[in-house]
């Protein structure tokens, strides 16, 4: 009988060591998992968490974790919604109101944000995000037709200044007007008077100028009381403000008016082609060495002597040629002329637009289509506007919504937006329910029509909405 009791308490020894190893061994895994969690490893963590089922509060630990992770991927719907099934565990009420913030701050939901960072001010980086908000507040923004710019025309408080594709304000809205960089400098207006910037913000040229336009080929014309010259690059006067009007210099030549006539002068400002003509194109309009002109209320093309290549005889022609074709307008016809004025598709369209990608948008009796080269009606004049051919796709109206069409007519992207625009580098500017977006080829939206103001410098889309800045990649991913 002894001999049965002392293997009896040997047992139960055995068994309360046994538990005590057990419950040692499960304190310290919860203890990693704990370690896991401070250090940032949430994944990790749950699953150490989700190892140890229903020891203590593991089971809500592993969710919590869980939760975290998700947020801390950018999954906030995910996140948000196991935070709240674990009620008020821990901080989750607090987690909630933060990742809220956090995905309205994603969103460019600015205002939202601001409100809940302010209930958490003590929370995380809750105040520094609330502080750095007010970096996105501008009231406009613009860029140049190029899009090749690194900085973007920004305007705060009614003063312009700069940002990069970074957000950052590079140079401070300072100035009371200011135009797009060219030649390393940017116009600036102060104090009523126009100066130049150059890259770094430092103004160059003094504010001495009632207008001015942008530099090319190192000069850039200037104003002073209402009569025209042009500056160098280092700011000096090099042809006297004597001109009525003045154009932008291309190959050594600039188009001037003088008493309602026009010509050209050299860089030196000699006048090498008398001004006798009612109008002339601004040269960086040359296009297959022509140039508009107008006389007596007619339309034609001179070369770069003022010789006529083609006669001012057309009712209205536009500047430029596409395709060595350019379309001309005649006794109330439109059609299409050659680089040497020959008559190559009849004048019989009511209206028409110029070549791109082979073909160009005619309309006849009210409707919209396209012809080839040869004149011949590739797409039926079916649609109530049109637009012309970028990247092997144009945009086209019906009923007031704007859809796309590839070069065969055939609708790739249905009208089923209130306007947008042809495609560059695989986008589009796009309209919808009085908001602006992008659309990709596919008429999937890399940005969503939210935005106020929308523009695309060939690497970033910059977006205000609500005087709010979000700035996102090519890719639509938000960088600032």
């Amino acid at each position: 009988m002894g001999r049965k009791r002392v293997c009896v308490l040997l047992m139960l020894l055995a068994i309360v060591l046994t538990l005590g190893a057990c419950g040692n061994s499960q304190e310290q895994a919860y203890k990693k998992a704990g370690k896991l969690l401070d250090d940032g490893k949430y994944a990790k963590a749950a699953e150490e968490f989700k190892a140890l089922g229903s020891y203590e509060d593991a089971s809500k630990m592993a969710l919590y974790a869980q939760a975290l992770d998700a947020a801390a991927n950018g999954n906030y719907d995910a996140a948000l919604k196991t935070f709240r099934s674990l009620d008020a565990f821990k901080d989750s009420p607090i987690q909630i109101s933060y990742w809220q913030a956090r995905q309205a701050e994603d969103a460019g939901d600015y205002e939202t944000a601001v409100n809940l960072y302010d209930q958490i001010p003590l929370f995380l980086d809750s105040q520094a995000r609330c502080d750095e908000i007010p970096l996105h507040v501008y009231d406009w923004i613009d860029s140049s037709f190029s899009g090749d710019e690194k900085v973007v025309l920004a305007e705060k408080n009614g003063k312009y200044g700069y940002i990069d594709t970074a957000g950052k304000l590079v140079i401070p809205c300072e100035w009371n007007n200011a135009g797009f960089f060219s030649e390393g400098l940017a116009p600036v207006k102060k104090g009523g008077e126009w100066g130049y910037i150059n890259s770094v913000g430092k103004l160059v040229i003094p504010c001495e100028w009632d207008s001015v336009g942008g530099f090319n080929g190192g000069f850039a014309r200037v104003e002073k009381d209402g009569k025209w010259g042009y500056i160098d690059i280092a700011g000096r006067l090099v042809i006297s403000c004597e001109w009525d009007d003045a154009g932008y210099f291309y190959e050594g030549l600039a188009c001037v008016k003088k008493e309602d006539k026009w010509g050209y002068i050299d860089t030196t400002g000699k006048l090498v082609i008398p001004c006798g003509l009612d109008y002339l194109d601004y040269l960086d309009y040359l296009d297959n060495g022509l140039v508009r002109a107008e006389k007596d209320g007619k339309y034609g093309y001179v070369n770069l002597t003022e010789k006529f290549v083609i006669p001012c005889e057309w009712d209205f022609a536009p500047s430029y040629f596409d395709e060595s074709l350019v379309y001309v307008k005649k006794d109330g016809k439109y059609g299409y002329i050659d680089t040497v004025g020959k008559l190559v598709i009849p004048c019989e369209w009511d209206e028409t637009w110029g070549f791109s990608e082979g073909l160009a948008c005619v309309q006849k009796d009210g409707k919209w289509g396209y012809i080839n080269s040869n004149g011949k009606l590739i797409v039926p004049c079916e649609w109530d506007s049109a637009g012309l051919f970028r990247e092997g796709l144009t945009y086209v109206e019906k009923d007031e919504k704007y859809g796309y069409v590839n070069s065969t007519g055939k609708l790739v992207v249905s009208c089923e937006l209130d306007m947008t625009f042809g495609f560059d580098n695989g986008f589009a500017y796009a309209k919808k329910d009085g908001k602006y977006g992008y659309v990709d080829t596919t008429g999937k939206f890399v940005i969503p029509c939210d935005y106020d103001r929308l523009i695309y410098t060939n690497s970033h889309f910059f977006a205000l909405k609500n005087d709010y800045l979000t700035i996102f990649d090519s890719q639509g991913k938000r960088v600032f």
